[in-house]
Protein backbone atom coordinates (compact mmCIF):
# COMPACT_ATOMS: atom_id res chain seq x y z
CA UNK A 1 0.00 0.00 0.00
CA UNK A 2 1.39 3.40 -0.93
CA UNK A 3 0.22 6.96 -0.54
CA UNK A 4 1.79 8.53 -3.60
CA UNK A 5 1.39 6.20 -6.57
CA UNK A 6 -1.23 3.72 -5.40
CA UNK A 7 -3.64 2.40 -8.00
CA UNK A 8 -7.02 4.01 -7.51
CA UNK A 9 -10.06 1.73 -7.76
CA UNK A 10 -11.22 3.65 -10.83
CA UNK A 11 -8.24 2.26 -12.71
CA UNK A 12 -6.05 5.40 -12.77
CA UNK A 13 -3.20 6.48 -10.53
CA UNK A 14 -4.38 8.16 -7.35
CA UNK A 15 -2.07 11.05 -6.58
CA UNK A 16 -2.95 13.13 -3.51
CA UNK A 17 -2.87 16.86 -3.91
CA UNK A 18 0.16 18.74 -2.60
CA UNK A 19 -1.20 21.49 -0.36
CA UNK A 20 2.27 22.71 0.61
CA UNK A 21 3.05 23.59 -3.01
CA UNK A 22 0.19 26.08 -3.40
CA UNK A 23 0.91 29.85 -3.25
CA UNK A 24 -1.79 30.25 -0.59
CA UNK A 25 -0.10 27.69 1.69
CA UNK A 26 3.31 29.31 1.20
CA UNK A 27 1.90 32.71 2.10
CA UNK A 28 0.20 31.29 5.20
CA UNK A 29 3.37 29.45 6.26
CA UNK A 30 5.42 32.64 5.99
CA UNK A 31 3.07 35.18 7.50
CA UNK A 32 0.58 33.44 9.82
CA UNK A 33 2.89 33.67 12.82
CA UNK A 34 3.59 37.31 11.96
CA UNK A 35 -0.13 38.11 12.06
CA UNK A 36 -0.58 36.16 15.30
CA UNK A 37 2.32 37.94 17.01
CA UNK A 38 1.09 41.36 15.86
CA UNK A 39 -2.49 40.64 16.95
CA UNK A 40 -3.85 41.24 13.45
CA UNK A 41 -6.40 38.43 13.65
CA UNK A 42 -9.62 40.30 14.46
CA UNK A 43 -11.76 37.21 15.21
CA UNK A 44 -10.96 33.80 16.74
CA UNK A 45 -12.44 32.09 13.68
CA UNK A 46 -9.72 33.63 11.48
CA UNK A 47 -6.88 32.09 13.48
CA UNK A 48 -8.74 28.78 13.78
CA UNK A 49 -9.31 28.68 10.02
CA UNK A 50 -5.63 29.33 9.33
CA UNK A 51 -4.62 26.49 11.66
CA UNK A 52 -7.08 24.09 10.04
CA UNK A 53 -5.94 25.12 6.55
CA UNK A 54 -2.34 24.19 7.38
CA UNK A 55 -3.48 20.67 8.34
CA UNK A 56 -5.94 20.18 5.46
CA UNK A 57 -5.01 17.48 2.97
CA UNK A 58 -1.72 16.74 4.76
CA UNK A 59 -1.40 13.03 5.72
CA UNK A 60 0.87 14.01 8.62
CA UNK A 61 -2.29 15.14 10.43
CA UNK A 62 -4.34 12.01 9.82
CA UNK A 63 -5.75 9.92 7.02
CA UNK A 64 -8.07 7.09 6.11
CA UNK A 65 -6.87 3.75 4.78
CA UNK A 66 -8.81 2.85 1.63
CA UNK A 67 -8.77 -0.65 0.16
CA UNK A 68 -10.43 -2.06 -2.95
CA UNK A 69 -11.57 -5.64 -2.41
CA UNK A 70 -11.73 -6.23 -6.17
CA UNK A 71 -8.21 -5.19 -7.26
CA UNK A 72 -6.58 -5.58 -3.79
CA UNK A 73 -4.94 -2.17 -4.00
CA UNK A 74 -5.03 0.38 -1.23
CA UNK A 75 -4.01 3.93 -0.58
CA UNK A 76 -4.12 6.65 2.06
CA UNK A 77 -6.61 9.49 1.88
CA UNK A 78 -5.74 12.58 3.94
CA UNK A 79 -8.39 14.17 6.11
CA UNK A 80 -10.13 17.31 4.92
CA UNK A 81 -10.48 20.09 7.52
CA UNK A 82 -13.41 21.62 5.60
CA UNK A 83 -12.14 25.20 5.89
CA UNK A 84 -14.90 26.92 3.94
CA UNK A 85 -14.23 30.17 2.11
CA UNK A 86 -10.45 29.81 2.56
CA UNK A 87 -9.01 26.44 1.48
CA UNK A 88 -9.39 26.26 -2.33
CA UNK A 89 -9.78 22.46 -2.32
CA UNK A 90 -12.32 22.33 0.52
CA UNK A 91 -14.32 25.20 -0.86
CA UNK A 92 -14.34 23.74 -4.36
CA UNK A 93 -15.73 20.44 -3.05
CA UNK A 94 -18.26 22.38 -1.00
CA UNK A 95 -19.36 24.41 -4.04
CA UNK A 96 -19.70 21.31 -6.23
CA UNK A 97 -21.62 19.37 -3.57
CA UNK A 98 -23.84 22.39 -2.88
CA UNK A 99 -24.44 22.86 -6.60
CA UNK A 100 -25.51 19.24 -6.99
CA UNK A 101 -27.83 19.55 -3.99
CA UNK A 102 -29.38 22.78 -5.28
CA UNK A 103 -29.89 21.30 -8.74
CA UNK A 104 -31.51 18.15 -7.35
CA UNK A 105 -33.55 19.67 -4.53
CA UNK A 106 -34.08 23.38 -5.13
CA UNK A 107 -33.88 24.28 -8.84
CA UNK A 108 -36.24 21.40 -9.63
CA UNK A 109 -38.83 22.98 -7.36
CA UNK A 110 -40.49 25.03 -10.12
CA UNK A 111 -43.92 24.44 -8.66
CA UNK A 112 -45.73 24.15 -5.35
CA UNK A 113 -46.41 21.62 -2.57
CA UNK A 114 -49.95 20.87 -1.54
CA UNK A 115 -51.17 20.07 1.97
CA UNK A 116 -50.34 16.36 1.55
CA UNK A 117 -46.74 17.04 0.51
CA UNK A 118 -47.29 16.22 -3.17
CA UNK A 119 -45.39 18.48 -5.56
CA UNK A 120 -47.02 19.95 -8.66
CA UNK A 121 -44.65 21.12 -11.41
CA UNK A 122 -45.47 24.45 -13.01
CA UNK A 123 -44.36 25.51 -16.51
CA UNK A 124 -41.53 28.08 -16.84
CA UNK A 125 -42.68 31.69 -16.49
CA UNK A 126 -42.02 33.71 -19.70
CA UNK A 127 -39.69 36.68 -19.34
CA UNK A 128 -42.37 38.98 -20.74
CA UNK A 129 -44.48 38.10 -17.70
CA UNK A 130 -41.69 37.84 -15.13
CA UNK A 131 -40.03 41.19 -15.80
CA UNK A 132 -43.15 43.35 -15.12
CA UNK A 133 -43.71 41.42 -11.88
CA UNK A 134 -40.12 42.03 -10.83
CA UNK A 135 -40.30 45.75 -11.69
CA UNK A 136 -43.59 46.23 -9.85
CA UNK A 137 -42.44 44.40 -6.70
CA UNK A 138 -39.08 46.20 -6.54
CA UNK A 139 -40.65 49.62 -6.93
CA UNK A 140 -43.27 48.74 -4.32
CA UNK A 141 -40.46 47.82 -1.91
CA UNK A 142 -38.66 51.11 -2.61
CA UNK A 143 -41.87 53.02 -1.94
CA UNK A 144 -42.42 51.24 1.39
CA UNK A 145 -38.86 52.01 2.44
CA UNK A 146 -39.32 55.66 1.51
CA UNK A 147 -36.51 55.59 -1.05
CA UNK A 148 -38.66 56.76 -3.99
CA UNK A 149 -41.81 58.82 -4.13
CA UNK A 150 -45.17 57.58 -5.34
CA UNK A 151 -44.99 59.91 -8.35
CA UNK A 152 -41.51 58.73 -9.35
CA UNK A 153 -42.51 55.08 -9.01
CA UNK A 154 -45.54 55.61 -11.24
CA UNK A 155 -43.37 57.43 -13.76
CA UNK A 156 -40.83 54.58 -13.82
CA UNK A 157 -43.61 52.05 -14.37
CA UNK A 158 -44.54 53.92 -17.53
CA UNK A 159 -41.03 53.93 -18.98
CA UNK A 160 -40.65 52.10 -22.28
CA UNK A 161 -37.17 50.88 -21.38
CA UNK A 162 -37.64 49.81 -17.78
CA UNK A 163 -34.03 49.03 -16.85
CA UNK A 164 -35.18 45.77 -15.28
CA UNK A 165 -34.19 42.37 -16.60
CA UNK A 166 -35.15 38.88 -15.45
CA UNK A 167 -33.34 35.74 -16.59
CA UNK A 168 -34.70 32.30 -15.83
CA UNK A 169 -33.38 30.28 -18.77
CA UNK A 170 -30.70 28.54 -16.68
CA UNK A 171 -32.21 26.03 -14.37
CA UNK A 172 -29.30 25.72 -12.48
CA UNK A 173 7.56 32.27 -5.04
CA UNK A 174 7.75 35.73 -3.89
CA UNK A 175 6.98 37.34 -0.55
CA UNK A 176 4.96 39.90 -2.49
CA UNK A 177 1.48 38.93 -3.64
CA UNK A 178 0.09 40.10 -6.96
CA UNK A 179 -3.70 39.86 -6.84
CA UNK A 180 -5.38 39.92 -10.25
CA UNK A 181 -9.05 40.70 -10.85
CA UNK A 182 -11.30 42.48 -13.29
CA UNK A 183 -10.43 46.02 -14.31
CA UNK A 184 -11.03 48.38 -11.38
CA UNK A 185 -12.99 51.41 -12.58
CA UNK A 186 -11.30 53.81 -10.17
CA UNK A 187 -7.73 52.47 -10.12
CA UNK A 188 -7.81 51.72 -13.86
CA UNK A 189 -5.94 48.45 -13.43
CA UNK A 190 -6.71 44.78 -12.90
CA UNK A 191 -4.10 43.97 -10.27
CA UNK A 192 -2.96 44.98 -6.80
CA UNK A 193 0.51 44.45 -5.33
CA UNK A 194 0.78 43.99 -1.59
CA UNK A 195 2.80 42.16 1.00
CA UNK A 196 1.93 38.57 1.80
CA UNK A 197 0.85 39.53 5.32
CA UNK A 198 -1.46 42.30 4.10
CA UNK A 199 -3.01 39.98 1.50
CA UNK A 200 -3.56 37.32 4.14
CA UNK A 201 -5.30 39.89 6.37
CA UNK A 202 -7.61 40.85 3.50
CA UNK A 203 -8.35 37.18 2.79
CA UNK A 204 -9.20 36.50 6.43
CA UNK A 205 -11.96 39.14 6.30
CA UNK A 206 -13.92 36.78 4.02
CA UNK A 207 -13.89 33.91 6.53
CA UNK A 208 -17.46 33.60 7.89
CA UNK A 209 -18.02 33.21 11.61
CA UNK A 210 -18.63 29.71 12.93
CA UNK A 211 -22.20 28.51 12.38
CA UNK A 212 -22.97 31.69 10.40
CA UNK A 213 -25.76 31.07 7.90
CA UNK A 214 -24.68 31.97 4.39
CA UNK A 215 -27.89 30.87 2.66
CA UNK A 216 -31.38 30.92 4.15
CA UNK A 217 -34.30 28.75 3.09
CA UNK A 218 -37.99 28.70 3.96
CA UNK A 219 -40.89 26.29 3.64
CA UNK A 220 -40.03 22.90 2.20
CA UNK A 221 -36.32 23.74 2.04
CA UNK A 222 -36.04 25.20 5.55
CA UNK A 223 -33.68 23.63 8.10
CA UNK A 224 -36.61 22.41 10.16
CA UNK A 225 -38.32 20.67 7.23
CA UNK A 226 -35.11 19.15 5.93
CA UNK A 227 -34.15 17.99 9.43
CA UNK A 228 -37.51 16.31 9.89
CA UNK A 229 -37.15 14.45 6.58
CA UNK A 230 -33.57 13.53 7.43
CA UNK A 231 -34.60 11.99 10.73
CA UNK A 232 -37.25 9.96 8.96
CA UNK A 233 -34.82 8.72 6.35
CA UNK A 234 -32.18 8.04 9.07
CA UNK A 235 -29.25 8.41 6.73
CA UNK A 236 -25.80 7.46 8.15
CA UNK A 237 -23.30 10.24 8.84
CA UNK A 238 -20.55 10.90 6.31
CA UNK A 239 -16.85 10.52 7.07
CA UNK A 240 -14.95 13.80 6.81
CA UNK A 241 -12.22 12.76 4.38
CA UNK A 242 -11.15 14.15 1.04
CA UNK A 243 -13.50 12.77 -1.61
CA UNK A 244 -12.22 10.82 -4.63
CA UNK A 245 -13.86 8.65 -7.25
CA UNK A 246 -13.95 5.08 -5.98
CA UNK A 247 -15.58 1.89 -7.13
CA UNK A 248 -18.25 0.04 -5.19
CA UNK A 249 -15.68 -2.50 -3.97
CA UNK A 250 -13.61 0.18 -2.19
CA UNK A 251 -14.12 0.74 1.51
CA UNK A 252 -12.55 2.56 4.44
CA UNK A 253 -10.73 0.03 6.59
CA UNK A 254 -9.24 2.41 9.19
CA UNK A 255 -9.17 6.05 10.28
CA UNK A 256 -5.71 7.01 11.56
CA UNK A 257 -5.39 10.10 13.76
CA UNK A 258 -2.82 9.01 16.36
CA UNK A 259 0.41 11.02 15.84
CA UNK A 260 2.74 8.11 16.68
CA UNK A 261 0.94 5.72 14.32
CA UNK A 262 0.88 8.36 11.57
CA UNK A 263 4.65 8.87 11.81
CA UNK A 264 5.29 5.13 11.80
CA UNK A 265 3.17 4.49 8.69
CA UNK A 266 4.51 7.46 6.72
CA UNK A 267 8.09 6.57 7.65
CA UNK A 268 7.47 3.01 6.45
CA UNK A 269 6.16 4.37 3.14
CA UNK A 270 9.23 6.53 2.66
CA UNK A 271 7.67 9.92 3.31
CA UNK A 272 10.01 12.62 4.51
CA UNK A 273 9.43 13.71 8.07
CA UNK A 274 7.96 17.14 7.44
CA UNK A 275 5.88 18.55 10.28
CA UNK A 276 3.71 16.00 12.01
CA UNK A 277 0.91 16.62 14.43
CA UNK A 278 2.10 16.60 18.00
Amino acid sequence: MGCRDAIAPSGGIYRPRKPRASPVYQCVARHAEELRAAGRFQRPVEEQTIERFVECGDPHYGFARIRCEACRHGYLLAFSRKTRYFCPSCHQKRVLAYGEWVEANVLAADGAFDADGAFTVLPPIPRTVLEPWLRKDVLALLRREGLVSEALAEKMLAWRHTGFSAHNAVRVGSRTVIYRSRLHKTLKRNFQIMSGADWLVQLCRHIPDRFEHLVRYAGWHSNRSRGKRRRIEAQPAEVAICEVDVCEAARVIALIDDAAVIRKILRHLGWKALRCAS
